[in-house]
């Protein structure tokens, strides 16, 4: 199924939990038109939070060590070798593997991309002015059980989970940093008003690249390994430096049922009437279902 579970992501609270999406009529008209999610690439969206995909200053504590002595015991426990015995080896090696950790990350943000949601229960009167102008927003709620179905015929995986939020500039903030999803799903703790439910598409295209075999053997990066199964065709990583050199792929327009994503639409409470009728005719015309109706943001109290 499109819509994958990967144990990295952290599910929403339950599959039903309410999932928003603020947006401008132009967003909302090209979902209707293309029937399609637009995921922009991280190294894109890094353009507006340098930190996006990037690893906390716990990963770059290893600058400061002066000896093997300074290395955290669990770290030697994990990484060193019995068989090292040079100290200045076994240090210089330890610092090696933290710096391609930090390159991986920066490289690999060109291979993730991102559809942005705001978890919670009610809608929210700040992200109402955050992601457009308010008088002329539209919100559309979803959930998880919907994005499995939305997704079910899409030619790519979708992933989906919460952002964990930390203070980055906090030594004491650990990430694990052994899988590669984990720094697509973390943000500095002042975006946490966002309380961000993230769709990730990761293309793999970016990261690896299928070669063919030479007279019975593959042949890249210095590598030759025998064609064993005469299949001609082998996937193999991209090294940091080619991913690098790739052009940046702006981001994916992704197919999806929008009946099945869709459970309701909501104008601003800040909109005019000819805002709501708009988003009526067009969602009619486009054959959405959902209902439309203006929030009650701004509906006067009881007295």
């Amino acid at each position: 199924m499109p819509f994958k579970r990967h144990p990295t992501f952290r599910p929403a609270p339950s599959e039903e939990s309410k999932l928003w999406r603020y947006m401008g009529l132009p967003k909302y008209l090209s979902l209707l038109q293309d029937r399609s999610l637009f995921f922009r690439s991280l190294e894109m969206v890094a353009g507006s939070d340098p930190f996006e995909g990037t690893l906390p200053a716990s990963r770059f504590v290893h600058r400061k060590w002066a000896s093997i002595d300074d290395v955290p015991e669990h770290i030697r426990d994990k990484f060193l070798r019995p068989d090292e015995s040079d100290p200045e080896f076994k240090l210089q090696r330890l610092k090696d593997i933290a710096e391609l950790r930090i390159r991986q990350a920066y490289a690999y943000r060109r291979s993730y991309f991102i559809n942005c949601w705001h978890l919670s229960e009610f809608e929210s009167a700040a992200m109402w002015d955050i992601y457009s102008r308010r008088n002329e927003a539209i919100a559309i709620k979803s959930s998880e059980s919907r994005f499995q179905a939305a997704f079910a015929n899409a030619h790519q995986d979708i992933m989906g989970g919460k952002i964990v939020y930390g203070e980055y500039a906090d030594e004491d903030f650990e990430m694990d940093d052994s899988n590669a999803f984990t720094p697509v799903l973390h943000k500095r703790n002042s975006f946490s008003y966002e309380q961000e439910y993230r769709l990730v598409y990761w293309d793999t295209s970016v990261t690896s690249k299928q070669i063919r075999s030479q007279n019975g053997f593959f042949r890249w990066n210095g590598h030759v390994v025998p064609d064993i199964k005469d299949i001609g065709i082998m996937n193999v990583g991209r090294s940091e430096e080619e991913i690098e050199s790739l052009p940046v792929q702006p981001g994916y327009s992704i197919s999806c049922d929008i009946n099945a994503l869709v459970e309701a639409i909501y104008i601003s409470p800040l909109a005019k009437d000819w805002l709501l009728n708009v988003v009526k005719d067009v969602s009619l015309k486009y054959g959405l279902e959902a209902p439309v109706d203006k929030s009650p943001l701004m509906s006067k109290p009881l007295r």
